[in-house]
């Protein structure tokens, strides 16, 4: 009866692991055509920007927690957790670094709001709220028998950066119907402060309460 519980906990694992690969592949996705828009085509939106931020910190959390999944099945025996937090920091401070960019390049935008192309950032933000979406609904089929406070905030996080993602739509919508640049500029500023906020609640949740 052990052995038959022991199959059914590794098939689980596998599962979980299998699902969060698929996250990091959509989320990679998303990453990589935001980061083209933002180089080739329209680099002046903030809320992209800072989308672009977040996406970056998730995927290497993501990737930190796929990690430390995979390590876990192979050898459950060892402790995996101190890479696992070192990653977690890495990126909590790569979140916080394009947070103060974001909010220095606002304060000065506020009396000469940058110019940037509504629609490219229109039709990226739309991307990638859905693709964030997706995500989460990848690791939401985790069995529930493998959830934990790591995996918990790891769907926060997703469903947090599909609600930023809707806001660099707003944002370019506000670009498009009023012309109104500044309105990026002060969306930019919210979502610079909820990257820093979010930053301690990770750290808390994942490193400081372990």
């Amino acid at each position: 009866m052990a052995h038959h519980h022991g199959v059914a906990g590794d098939h689980s694992k596998r599962d979980k692991i299998k699902f969060y690969k698929q996250a990091l592949m959509i989320n990679g996705t998303v990453w990589i055509m935001q980061l083209v828009v933002i180089l080739f085509i329209t680099g002046g939106s903030l809320t992209l920007l800072g989308d672009w931020s977040h996406g970056l910190a998730d995927i290497l959390i993501l990737f930190a927690t796929y990690q430390i999944f995979t390590s876990e099945l192979k050898n459950s025996e060892n402790d995996h957790s101190g890479k696992k937090k070192w990653l977690v920091i890495v990126a909590v401070f790569v979140l916080w670094g394009m947070a103060g960019h974001i909010f220095y390049e606002a304060t000065e935008r506020i009396a000469n709001p940058v110019d940037f192309l509504g629609w490219p950032v229109a039709i990226i933000a739309l991307f990638s709220t859905v693709g964030n979406f997706l995500a989460h609904k990848r690791i939401s089929l985790v069995d529930p028998c493998e959830h934990d406070a790591v995996h918990h905030a790891n769907v926060a996080h997703l469903i947090t950066d599909a609600a930023i993602s809707l806001t660099v739509f707003i944002s370019a919508v506000g670009k498009i119907v009023w012309d109104l640049p500044a309105i990026d500029t002060w969306f930019g500023m919210a979502v610079a402060g909820w990257m820093i906020y979010l930053g301690w609640k990770t750290l808390q949740e994942k490193v400081i309460t372990k």
